[in-house]
């Protein structure tokens, strides 16, 4: 989780990737906390709290999550983006693939053509509409909504590396001033960090 708040100005809870049941909590780009939900509860990244497992998809194994739920539904797979799991509601389960050339859109539960693999990105662990840095590429940043990462590019190279000096050092995962002005929405200036 240690990298996934360094891609994260902002501060809050996230979902840890290999356990439904835990979170971290982070705090100027730095992981400064973690903790464990209750018995019988999955943390859900996007409402930022504890919820029941039998309601709730946990996104560490589609089988493991099909396990718990009691009522029916899709579940994408998180180590395949082409297949997703129908999950019956009675603890059974069927896992499909995806047309050639398609992947699993969970938000819509269809394939679909051409989009980013959700399960790859570090949005489906972080809270709803905030925007992380690309850990794949430092002229990239995300916007996590609902789960998913939708990527948004920076062109002006000059502001990216001036706002990466300035407001983070090395760390900086993004220009927020560029980025308020291609959204048209109020973005805080994150803290200055030596």
């Amino acid at each position: 989780m240690d990298n996934m708040c360094a891609q994260w100005s902002g501060t809050g809870y996230i979902g840890n990737p290999t356990d439904c049941t835990s979170w971290g909590y982070c705090k100027n780009q730095e992981l400064v906390a973690t903790g464990s939900c209750t018995k019988g509860e999955v943390y859900e990244p996007q409402s930022q709290s504890c919820q029941y497992a039998s309601t709730t998809p946990c996104t560490t194994s589609a089988k493991e999550t099909c396990a718990a739920l009691k009522t029916a539904g899709f579940v994408a797979e998180p180590s395949d983006c082409t297949k997703y799991t129908y999950c019956f509601g009675d603890g059974k389960s069927e896992t499909q693939t995806c047309p050639t050339g398609q992947m699993y859109a969970a938000n819509n539960n269809s394939c679909v053509w051409g989009p980013t693999c959700p399960q790859d990105t570090l949005c489906r662990f972080m809270p709803n509409n905030i925007f992380v840095g690309d850990p794949t590429n430092c002229k990239q940043y995300l916007q996590c909504i609902n789960g998913y990462g939708m990527d948004r590019l920076v062109t002006d190279t000059y502001t990216v590396l001036a706002a990466r000096k300035n407001l983070f050092g090395d760390r900086a995962p993004l220009d927020w001033n560029l980025m308020k002005m291609l959204n048209h929405v109020y973005l805080p200036r994150p803290p200055f960090v030596h």
